[in-house]
């Protein structure tokens, strides 16, 4: 009877676990896996299966979960002296190994005893590279790595998380993965990941692991923006792309790439790391493109705001297009830091989804870094904006803002903040013909100003206290004001209100022609 055959008549009492031991706790781990303790499992992963616990089965159905191959596709080893026993029972077939580390933040790292094993670990790879798939290793592994690449004929996806252990250095010569599609280095350490980009790569992964991306440890690993220009030529076939760049210098030219199989790409850097890769990759028309500036650029006004306006006329010029109408816009204000985020499409139809391209920076927030980021665009076309977090002089102090809502193009106005409904007061022109106000407790100090230009709303009624009057009760008296002038909302969206009364919501219902309340259609309302 064949063995694989069999597991799917095992008994529910049988399941496999990948097992969450530190290293430190590791030593015996092996033994009492057969000793029918219960191993404690790892959250973050529900499969599949490289470690089996067994409780209180008879020894039938625990020799067919030991001795079945398809139970072991994907190993994780974490206690070297246990490794040769566990590629033992994969009997040959094609395996997904992962190298456990202890996790970030945890005390006491125990890297020493990993090093040690590290020749164990080696040993597999070299051994196994024919029929391992896919890799998760510290990023010291690719020294072991390098001789066995040639035979790396299944090998598509490969992960580095650990930081790099260990003072060797690698020689110059480039990996050649003869089928490597995705390689994500998750932690730059000793050495640049560069010699790992092989020319068949379709996903590149180079993101530090910690949380506080905009303090950077040790920021001389990080890629600069030369060496990924230079990277991009070697792999041509490359779709998604996720990076974080080193400051560049305008003294280090490098030809232009043209990447015309990128779909995804994210880079993050200060302003002119970015600015230099979108000067120097010709990206498709219909890339998805989002650009962080992280805090850690220069503040000094004098300086941002231009290097600011460099980087939105490289934006809309990629493409070969020197001005781009902006079908999509959206800006996010943070009192601590400031966003802006601009982005266009090249799809006029696919403005209410994702953008194709977009750009973030973190800013304190200024008038001018409006105006200096607006200005390459043809504000006039834009077709959707969407402004989070307002201040209340926002329109009034930016007149490329106040260009753009008054364009006769513009079909969906998003305001979110408590103070949207003020910084309305110089929009009363709009031609909009849907305008959604979000997160906001709505009471405009005028509304009869408000109110004038709304044909459609959506109103996400943030909790108030309950000595303050809800919202709702504006908003219907807003209602039956336009009512009264024969013009009846044709929808309204209310999200999340809290503590409003079912006579509220009637009072609302009343004047629009469709009412939805949390996604819900109101068509009949009960007694409250």
């Amino acid at each position: 009877m064949s063995t694989d055959s069999s597991v799917a008549s095992l008994p529910l009492e049988i399941f496999v676990d990948i097992f969450g031991h530190a290293a430190r706790d590791a030593h015996d781990a092996y033994i009492r896996s057969l000793k029918h303790e219960a191993l404690p499992t790892d959250p973050e992963r529900a499969c599949p299966y490289s470690w089996i616990r067994l409780t209180h089965v008879c020894r039938v159905w625990r020799w067919i979960a030991l001795t079945a191959p398809a139970l072991w596709s994907d190993v994780s080893i974490i206690d070297a002296d246990a490794t040769d026993e566990i590629v033992a029972r994969t009997n040959g077939r094609n395996i997904t190994v992962t190298f456990r580390l202890p996790k970030s933040g945890e005390d006491d790292l125990p890297w020493e005893q990993i090093d040690n094993r590290m020749d164990v670990y080696a040993l597999l790879i070299q051994d196994d590279i024919h029929r391992i798939t896919a890799l998760t290793v510290p990023a010291m592994l690719e020294l072991f790595i390098a001789p066995s690449v040639a035979n790396a004929k299944q090998l598509r996806s490969i992960t580095m998380l650990a930081p790099s252990i260990g003072n060797g250095a690698p020689g110059p010569a480039p990996f050649a993965f003869p089928a490597l599609e995705h390689l994500e280095y998750r932690c730059p350490g000793h050495f640049s990941p560069v010699r790992m980009f092989s020319p068949t790569l379709r996903s590149l992964v180079v993101q530090p692991l910690w949380e506080d991306v905009s303090v950077p440890r040790d920021p001389v690993r990080l890629l600069t923006a030369p060496e990924l220009v230079r990277a991009l030529a070697r792999m041509p076939l490359l779709e998604s792309l996720d990076v974080r760049l080193r400051d560049a210098s305008e003294d280090e030219q490098v030809q232009t790439v043209a990447a015309s199989r990128l779909r995804r790409v994210r880079l993050m850097g200060n302003t002119t790391a970015c600015a230099y890769i979108l000067k120097h990759v010709a990206l498709p028309r219909d890339v998805q493109l989002a650009v962080e500036c992280l805090a850690d650029q220069v503040r000094n006004a004098d300086v941002t705001v231009p290097v600011l306006h460099a980087l939105a006329t490289t934006l809309v010029a990629n493409g070969n297009a020197p001005v781009a109408p902006c079908h999509a816009l959206s800006i996010e204000a943070d009192a601590e830091p400031f966003v802006f985020r601009g982005w266009r499409s090249a799809d006029p139809a696919g403005v209410r989804g994702e953008p194709d391209i977009s750009l973030l920076c973190l800013r304190e927030g200024r008038s001018a870094d409006f105006e200096a980021l607006l200005r390459p665009f043809t504000v006039r076309a834009v077709q959707q904006i969407r402004i989070a977090r307002v201040p209340r002089d926002l329109f009034g102090t930016s007149v490329g803002l106040s260009a753009v809502v008054r364009g006769k193009n513009l079909r969906h106005l998003v305001l979110d903040g408590a103070e949207a409904v003020h910084a309305l007061e110089v929009l009363v022109s709009t031609t909009a013909t849907d305008v959604t106000l979000a997160d906001i407790n709505f009471k405009p100090s005028e509304p009869a100003e408000a109110e004038r230009w709304l044909d459609a709303w959506a109103i996400t009624d943030t909790p108030v206290s309950p000595d303050e009057p809800s919202s709702i009760a504006d908003l219907a008296e807003l209602l039956l004001n336009r009512a009264a002038e024969g013009r009846s909302l044709r929808r309204l969206e209310i999200v999340g209100a809290k503590n409003v009364k079912a006579d509220g919501i009637e009072n609302v219902r009343k004047h629009v022609g469709e009412l939805r309340w949390d996604g819900a259609e109101v068509v009949h309302l009960r007694p409250a």
